[in-house]
This record gives C-alpha cells, sequence and structure tokens, in this order.
C-alpha cells in the first residue's frame, strides 16, 4: 500500500537535499547541490561501473550508527534477468528510529507523476512483527523550504527477488529537492542479522 505522510524523526534523521544530483550526510545541514540535468536519471541502474567493478555510482550510504556497512555482493545476489555482476546489502538497525539507508538526490525536477522502482529481496522471512518496521521501505522525499514529505512502500519479506514501486506526485518549485531513499528497516539485535539485496533501480517522470 502505497501512503504519503509528513517525513517523521527516522527519516529526519538520515537525510536533507534534490532532478539533478545531490547529497548530504544525516543529521547535519544540507551541503551544496551538484546540479546535473534529468538524464541522470537511474535507468536500470546497477552497483557497478562501466568495468564490472562495484561502486554506489552516485548513491550515499548512511549508516544507523558508526561501524555499520554496506556490502557489496557479487554472483548469485543479483536479479533473475539481470546482466549486471553487483549489488549492495544493508543490514537492519537495531537502534531505532535511524536506519541503515543509502539516498540519492536531485533538484530541478518539474512537477509531475514520478515513478522510482527497486528489485530487492530479503534473506529470511519474519516470524512475526519485532516492532517498528523490520521490512523497511522504499521512498521519494520532496523538501521544499525546510518542509520534508514522503511517499514510500514496504519492501516485504520475500526471499525472492521482486520489484518495489513507488509512485508520487509532485509539485516542485525549482529550488524543491527530490531524493530516493532505500532503506533497511529496524528492529532489535534480533534480526539485524536478517538484511536485504537491492539492485537494477529506475527512476523517472511518467508521461
Amino acid at each position: 500500500m502505497i501512503k504519503k505522510l509528513p517525513l517523521s524523526l527516522c527519516l529526519l534523521a538520515v537525510l536533507l537535499s534534490s532532478c539533478s544530483k545531490s547529497t548530504s550526510p544525516p543529521n547535519t545541514t544540507p551541503i551544496p547541490v551538484t546540479v546535473f540535468d534529468t538524464s541522470s536519471f537511474p535507468n536500470n541502474e546497477n552497483f557497478q561501473t562501466a568495468n564490472g567493478l562495484p561502486s554506489l555510482d552516485g548513491w550515499v550510504f548512511h549508516p544507523s550508527i558508526p561501524g555499520d556497512t554496506i556490502t557489496f555482493y557479487g554472483s548469485g545476489y543479483t536479479p533473475p534477468g539481470d546482466t549486471a555482476q553487483w549489488s549492495i546489502s544493508l543490514r537492519k538497525s537495531d537502534v531505532p528510529p535511524v536506519t541503515n539507508n543509502v539516498t540519492k538526490s536531485f533538484i530541478h525536477c518539474t512537477s509531475g507523476n514520478y515513478s522510482f522502482t527497486v528489485w530487492l529481496r530479503m534473506k529470511k522471512t519474519l516470524d512475526s512483527a519485532q516492532g517498528y518496521n523490520p521490512v523497511g521501505w522504499t521512498g521519494i522525499v520532496r523538501q521544499s523550504g525546510g518542509k520534508l514529505d514522503t511517499t514510500q512502500v514496504s519492501s516485504g519479506d520475500s526471499t525472492g527477488w521482486h520489484p518495489v514501486t513507488v509512485l508520487a506526485a509532485l509539485t516542485l518549485l525549482p529550488t524543491d529537492t527530490v531524493t530516493l531513499m532505500i532503506a533497511s528497516g529496524m528492529c532489535d539485535s534480533s534480526c539485524h542479522g536478517n538484511p536485504y539485496w537491492y539492485d537494477d533501480i529506475t527512476f523517472k517522470k511518467l508521461p
């Protein structure tokens, strides 16, 4: 189910930044924005360079605590039919309300309907909810005049590769920032070892 709501404390702790690219670390004021045109939107984007090496390719990792890491996985850890060699893995955070997450931000987007799709899978399914949001989420965040709003969907707990798509109708000013966020969820230490894998990302403005 897709829902639109003010960005809560758990998201406020992980981003602040832009349809051209920018990034900023968690819990700080936004850093200066680097402007790109909309041709930089990810289209079936994979976490590797043109010569097949693992790469975040402009995505920024925000650890929930110092020492949490992002991991690249190779053969056998990519979606079916994907020609890429690498995916990324994020572990769930056991220090709510902050998540382990990656973001990619854009400015100079124009108003309209946007689609953000991520292929993902979880290591193992959950027997029961353990409080907070152990299944993680994928979202589109609009920052306008200091106000943050997000449209997000649950990542689910499937152990098979599957796409998750967020659809958002955005009314934007030239100075607004649109941020894509992939968050691994949060619980206690019991599910810290149940990570997600992510790959094959597409973000586009719909006709």
